[in-house]
């Protein structure tokens, strides 16, 4: 198809462009068109709050409770049920003696790899909400890292003593009374 202007290109453009969109849309659809403006009352004076709420007098005084926020006297502290990232990463620094940068950093001496299983392993076993891909994210190593990581860490001399340590600070869930049966 050859044309002989430029004016019959544009037109085959618009005629193409009309066929697959439509028809053209304005330049900016989100802004309202101006309205003419229509002469505005002028302002009314203010009014002092007596004349505004005429009802003010007759609600009652304002009283300041300083409680409020505090909890009730028999306020029962909910029981500690879970196991933290970062009290187990505490222990196991302080029972190994290397740092916590050591601990989850990339080094792969065997000064390190073993606290590192030992953490994977207590992680596993004393926080059962954090499934192996979390612990393998908070670690920055990949979960099967993690799971060949657990099955070392469970042979280590320290593991039974961190991980009752760390399951003695959870609470026990007292039983509601007429639960059950």
């Amino acid at each position: 198809m050859e044309f002989r202007s430029a004016e019959e290109l544009l037109s085959h453009y618009d005629a193409v462009r009309m066929r697959l969109y439509g028809p053209k849309k304005p330049p900016n659809m989100f802004v309202a068109p101006r309205q003419p403006e229509e002469e505005k009352a002028a302002p009314e004076p203010s009014k002092g709050r007596r004349e505004a709420y005429p009802d003010v007098e007759a609600l009652p005084p304002l009283i300041i409770n300083p409680t409020i926020g505090m909890p009730p006297e028999d306020f029962v502290k909910p029981p500690k049920t879970k196991i933290y990232w970062s009290e187990i990463v505490n222990a196991v620094v302080a029972e190994t003696g290397i740092t916590r940068e050591e601990l989850l950093g990339p080094r792969r001496n065997l000064k390190y790899i073993k606290p590192r299983h030992l953490l994977w392993a207590v992680a596993y076993v004393v926080a059962p909400h954090m499934s192996v891909s979390k612990i393998g994210k908070l670690s920055n190593r990949d979960h099967t890292t993690i799971l060949w990581g657990y099955k070392k860490g469970m042979q280590h001399p320290s593991f039974e003593k961190l991980k009752a340590e760390l399951l003695s600070r959870l609470e026990a869930v007292p039983e509601l009374e007429g639960e059950g049966a």
